[in-house]
């Protein structure tokens, strides 16, 4: 099954690499090329724990399993640096062709990934902590134990309502049960700040006590992270192509937590549920992650051409205002709708 996953991921690489190619053989009918490589991505997920020798799934059996691919035979827990040697090598086909002028005088190229990533080694359900501080009560006063065991610690059916100032669903966002929000809110509007602050509090106290690392690196509230129409409930004007469009919205989680290297969301707490205990080893096949990781312990990488004129923190969000900057279009305009900024690469304007 290892060869025949690894054999999957280097035909499609390899069809993604020929449309690469055949792209940049015709720079006569494109002025922007944009592609997607995700193969660095899939063997991150799927073969972490082959790479990670202390994740708590790791096999050494398995990891000296040897595969092949790209004409090189290696274990599976050299499958990671493989799959980014190769991605090393397309890229050198690439710099090849600007530098041969195929791609005109003034090419600039831009590698940019969104996320980096972590060994999974732990996951944190956030509905078990905040049982566990008191913020969401149990129904009857069940423990955990008895309610994850029975069949009922599952979609937020173990939850008092009425008793409930906080719960937990996705990935790493806790919601405040808010009145007039929440189809059995408690929480005043006059008492969320508070409760906001509480739940933040105690989430950033959370401790491994098999590790004893500090779980959760940040706990973000929505009101920091977001602006603009679309960030909270109702009814909001959005411009799309330049054209003002009515949109519904029903919002996001009040606190988005940052979870420190190695650690998760748990599975279960993705659709409302409770485990055992409220830190769990991974035993699960997906094996390396990025979501729900504090962006600064998985931060994405920039490659380009060109220097940057003036040294700058670069974000995925500023990739949209270079681009129109490079074509001439200014991204602060009425109708452009963007955040960001252009980055600072030397001659950018064409």
């Amino acid at each position: 099954p290892y060869q025949s996953f690894i054999d999957d991921m280097v035909i499609t690489e390899g069809l993604r690499e020929e449309l690469l190619m055949a792209g940049l053989d015709r720079p006569d009918e494109w002025d922007l090329y944009f592609q997607v490589l995700s193969t660095t991505d899939r063997i991150g997920h799927m073969l972490f724990r082959e790479f990670d020798v202390d994740h708590p799934n790791h096999d050494a059996e398995i990891a000296a399993t040897m595969v092949s691919a790209w004409d090189r035979e290696f274990p599976l827990s050299e499958a990671v640096r493989e799959v980014y040697m190769n991605e090393d090598r397309l890229m050198g086909r690439v710099l090849e062709r600007l530098d041969s002028g195929a791609l005109g005088d003034d090419p600039l190229l831009i590698v940019v990934s969104d996320h980096g990533f972590t060994s999974f080694r732990r996951q944190v359900n956030l509905n078990n902590v905040l049982a566990e501080t008191g913020w969401l009560a149990l129904k009857d006063d069940r423990t955990i134990a008895d309610l994850a065991s029975s069949g009922m610690g599952s979609y937020l059916q173990f939850v008092d309502w009425e008793r409930t100032k906080a719960y937990s669903l996705g990935l790493g966002e806790v919601f405040v049960n808010l009145a007039g929000r929440e189809p059995q809110g408690i929480v005043q509007s006059s008492e969320y700040d508070a409760v906001v602050e509480g739940v933040r509090a105690d989430l950033l106290r959370l401790t491994d006590p098999q590790t004893g690392v500090s779980v959760v690196t940040t706990a973000s509230r929505r009101d920091e992270l977001y602006s603009g129409p679309w960030w909270k409930e109702g009814t909001a004007t959005r411009k799309i192509r330049g054209e003002p469009v009515t949109v519904e919205h029903f919002g996001f989680g009040d606190i988005f937590l940052g979870y420190a290297p190695t650690y998760r969301v748990a599975w279960a707490n993705t659709l409302g549920n409770l485990d055992l205990a409220a830190i769990t080893d991974n035993k699960n096949t997906w094996s390396g992650d990025h979501v729900s990781v504090d962006p600064s312990h998985v931060p994405g990488v920039l490659f380009s051409n060109r220097a940057f004129d003036t040294p700058t923190i670069a974000g995925l969000i500023d990739i949209g205002p270079t681009m129109l900057t490079r074509y001439g279009i200014d991204p602060a305009a009425p109708n452009t709708d963007m955040d960001g900024s252009p980055l600072p690469f030397a001659n950018l304007t064409r």
